[in-house]
């Protein structure tokens, strides 16, 4: 989700352009695939202090994996490290973030 107005990838597709259909239709796909593809393994695209007990602390860039999507949820059941609790799912990402390197 975007953090200017928490639209998801799919809902970014310009209705108006070609190929909208499938563009919309693969991303939602991507969305759907999360935390179910690659035996349920996601990354954290940025760190995550805990703010209740039953929640999971994680920092950018670490694979946690994904062990119940409840439905209709934006909150999923998480392992990492041995330790389990509840992540929010749109702090994730199919693969690590990509950092640019410097040119000089």
């Amino acid at each position: 989700m975007t953090e200017s107005d928490g639209a998801t990838s799919s809902q970014k597709c310009d209705p108006y352009a070609v190929g909208y259909e499938e563009c919309e239709n693969f991303l939602r796909g991507v969305e759907e695939a999360m935390g179910t593809e690659n035996s349920g393994v996601l990354y954290a695209l940025w760190s995550y202090p805990a703010q209740l007990a039953d929640e999971l602390s994680f920092k950018e860039a670490d694979m946690v994996t994904i062990l119940q999507k409840p439905e209709g949820s934006d909150w999923w059941w998480a392992s990492l490290c041995g330790r389990e609790g509840f992540v929010p799912n749109n702090y994730f990402g199919l693969f690590p973030k990509v950092r640019p390197k410097s040119l000089c």
